[in-house]
Formats: structure tokens, C-alpha cells, sequence
């Protein structure tokens, strides 16, 4: 690691909580607080992913560090040091926290690569209700091709072959006394996305705190901020299109999708969208809603009371118990 940039900042998700804003909007080169340490000027940083994936594009096996492939593309990515002049370097990507649809089965390995990349670092973790964070990402499923309703998707047990979903992933009590063991409490900054959706200037201010940072952006950017609307209804009674529309892991690479299929079945899907209602929509994820409370009870409470006076943030206030 090059010294001179000064210390790192890693933003690791989790997923469904505002990452792309903020890979968009905040940790971008056009920032004048932080500089991103990607060959991207904006989105998922790729030195990130050097962390996950080896050079041949499979997943890194659990022995294997990579480290001369990422320490070959951070020499690549600070080559002008001058340009980190006054900002903060960051490294954001989702999937350095693990995959909701793998149960985050690597998160910890990650953590131990992060560690040994950048021993000075902080961290930022954004975390999510947890019934709220698996609607979220329930649809998202859907969305990059699942076929398993929510029932399903929920009770998957893991068969000892591919993991899948696991309730665990999100006992975030789990991970962040990970990272606090590894960079020290003092270097973790755990924020609610529910702070963001109610108050973004609070959550920019709560974060250039722990930077010791004035953090200089664009409030406008805020009134911009909206999740890609889909329809939901849609989504979930057709999703067995998905395995024409899509050919992805959560649909086991589906042969039947092809450049035809897709094309004839995401035409079709759009008509469907047409004439679904939003009343349909909302009466759809009440009644998911109504599930998952069926599904998780009180699993999280006892934990996210700890995390609660852990993180020094009354987690009740935003739902989470």
C-alpha cells in the first residue's frame, strides 16, 4: 500500500441500502472530498472485486488471497498520487459484505483480505431493518431472474452443495463485530439506511464526523434519489418468464433463455406491466410484508438491542425492534 494517499476509506454495503447513491453521487471522482480507488469515475469499484473474483472470472478459492492482482491494479489506480491530494481514497462495493442470495458465506474471508490490504483503513457499513432488507432484496432476486416465490426463496435449506439465502447473513451483529475486531472500533462506522431515507444531510454530516471531514456535495442530488421503479405485482405472479428473460446462478443459468427469448418475453413482460395497477402492487407487498413478520418474529431483537448500545444509535427508533 502507497502511504502517501493517506488512509482508506472501504464503504462494504450492505446491499439494498443506498450503495449505488453513493457510489453515484458521493464516492466519485468528480467529488471534492473523496477520490475512488476503481478505474471507474463512478459505480462498484473494480479494485473491489479483486477481492471476490480471481483474473479468469471465477470465484476466489478460500486459500487464495489474490494479493498480486490487487496490489497490481492499486498501483494501476494510484499512479498519480497528486490526485489524492486533500481526499479521501474509497473503495465502495455491496458485495464486499457478502450475497443475500448466498447467505454472505465469504464476508469474513473479505474482511481478513481488507485487513491485510489496508491495516489503517475505516469502514462504513450501512445497514437495513431486517424485514425490510429482505422485501428489498426478495425482489431484487426476482429481478436478475429468480423463480421461487417468497415461501421458497425463505425456506431453502442450505443441502450442503450452493448456499442460498440464510436468515444469518442479516444478523448484522455478526460481521460488524468482525470488522471491530479487526480495524478497532474507533475505524467502524455502523449508519442505518433508514438515517438516509429520512434525513440524507444527518447521514453525510454522521460520516464526515468520523472522516474528520467536512464533506462538500450537491444537497439537489438527494431530491434525485428514488430505487429504479418496478412492478412488483408483475415480478412475482409472472416470474416463471424469468427463465426466458434471464440466465443467471438464481436460476441455474436457464438454457431457455436466448437474444430470441429475451427479446419476445421482455416485450411480453412490459405489456403485463402496463396493465397492472399500483393499488395491485401495494396490496402484494402488504401481504409479503405479513409473511416475513410470520417468517422472522422476533429472530434479530436480542441482537439489535446489542447493536443498538454497540454502535451508540437506538436502533428501535427506526424499526428495527
Amino acid at each position: 500500500m502507497n502511504h502517501d494517499i493517506g488512509n482508506v476509506l472501504i464503504h462494504i454495503g450492505f446491499h439494498k441500502t443506498g450503495t449505488t447513491w453513493c457510489q453515484n453521487n458521493l464516492f466519485n471522482s468528480g467529488s471534492k472530498t473523496f477520490k475512488p480507488l476503481s478505474k471507474r469515475k463512478k459505480g462498484q469499484s473494480t479494485l473491489a472485486k479483486k477481492f471476490i473474483y480471481g483474473d479468469d472470472g471465477y470465484l476466489l478459492s478460500p486459500f487464495n488471497l489474490n494479493k498480486e492482482s490487487i496490489q497490481k491494479e492499486l498501483d494501476e489506480t494510484i499512479k498519480d498520487t497528486s490526485s489524492f491530494k486533500n481526499k479521501v481514497p474509497v473503495m465502495s462495493h455491496e458485495r464486499l459484505s457478502g450475497n443475500p442470495h448466498s447467505g454472505g458465506f465469504d464476508a469474513s474471508k473479505i474482511c481478513s483480505m481488507l485487513k491485510n490490504t489496508f491495516p489503517n483503513a475505516k469502514v462504513l457499513i450501512v445497514i437495513r431493518e431486517q424485514k425490510s432488507f429482505i422485501l428489498s432484496n426478495y425482489f431484487q432476486y426476482l429481478s436478475i431472474g429468480g423463480t421461487n416465490d417468497l415461501h421458497k426463496y425463505l425456506n431453502a435449506k442450505y443441502d450442503g452443495k450452493r448456499p442460498g439465502y440464510s436468515p444469518n447473513h442479516i444478523n448484522f451483529l455478526n460481521i460488524i463485530q468482525e470488522y471491530r475486531g479487526k480495524f478497532g472500533p474507533d475505524n467502524i462506522l455502523v449508519l442505518p439506511y433508514e438515517i438516509f431515507l429520512q434525513n440524507p444531510s444527518k447521514f453525510i454530516s454522521m460520516l464526515g464526523s468520523f472522516l474528520n471531514k467536512e464533506i462538500d456535495i450537491n444537497t439537489n442530488s438527494f431530491k434525485n434519489y428514488a430505487n429504479k421503479k418496478n412492478n412488483h405485482f408483475a415480478m412475482y405472479h409472472f416470474r416463471v418468464l424469468n427463465i426466458f428473460r434471464k440466465s443467471t446462478s438464481v436460476n441455474n443459468n436457464s438454457s431457455f433463455s436466448t437474444e430470441y427469448t429475451r427479446w419476445i418475453f421482455d416485450r411480453i413482460f412490459k405489456i403485463i406491466c402496463l396493465t397492472c395497477s399500483n393499488k395491485l402492487d401495494r396490496k402484494l407487498k402488504k401481504k409479503l410484508q405479513v409473511q416475513i413478520q410470520n417468517q422472522i418474529g422476533t429472530r434479530y431483537k436480542q441482537d439489535n438491542i446489542q447493536l443498538s448500545k454497540l454502535i451508540g444509535i437506538d436502533l428501535c427508533e427506526y424499526g428495527y425492534y
